[in-house]
């Protein structure tokens, strides 16, 4: 008697999302009244402003690629409106050349740190990374490096929307890209990433 075995082979795909953010450090409550304490030591004339919202600060480190698109981490300034009125628009600021770890936006350091600060009181979840090799980030930072810039910057953008729904500040489909010096470079190569894909 002939026997016939009869093999299935079963597929499961399992499509996994992208977990970005890897560790997150609350940094503090910044009123409105804050706020303005801030920019006054930055020279900027109080009222300046229309100031809407308090803002909670946190540092980001979350999941990125390398210059050989090896896995890496990055951190990066992560600023949240307190009780927005509705859904908010995402604001990525690029800081300029910065040359210590420590003196990255996710340190609070250096005189950019400010305008995502600002921005989140304006009423926008507002970030700004630091790029590879700064702040948190392990190595050494790979200067005007587009692609590693890009990818930083958009990562970030990720790992905030993966934090801001949760934190009653949840996001619209309104992205602002917008940098200064180094910064200025890291959002065109950023702008042109996004538009490749």
């Amino acid at each position: 008697m002939k026997k016939t075995f009869t093999l299935v082979f079963i597929s499961c795909f399992i499509v996994a999302q992208a977990q970005f953010v890897n560790h997150l450090t609350y940094l503090g409550y910044y009123t409105k009244g804050h706020i303005d304490t801030v920019l006054a030591s930055q020279n900027i004339p109080t009222g300046i402003f229309q100031l809407n919202y308090d803002v909670k600060v946190y540092r980001v480190l979350y999941n990125t690629v390398d210059w050989d698109s090896m896995q890496t981490t990055a951190s990066g300034l992560l600023c949240v409106p307190v009780n927005p009125a509705c859904k908010v628009g995402i604001v990525s600021y690029q800081h300029g050349t910065t040359l210590q770890k420590n003196q990255a936006p996710s340190y609070l350091a250096g005189n950019e740190w400010f305008v995502a600060l600002v921005a989140a009181s304006l009423g926008y979840d507002a970030m700004e990374p630091d790029y590879l090799g700064l702040g948190d980030g392990p190595g050494f930072h790979p200067y005007q490096h587009a692609h590693t810039e890009a990818t930083a910057t958009i990562d970030m953008i990720r790992a905030a929307k993966e934090l801001v729904d949760t934190m009653g500040a949840t996001y619209n489909d309104q992205l602002f890209l917008l940098g200064y010096s180094q910064g200025g470079h890291a959002t065109m190569a950023a702008h042109q990433l996004i538009y490749s894909n």
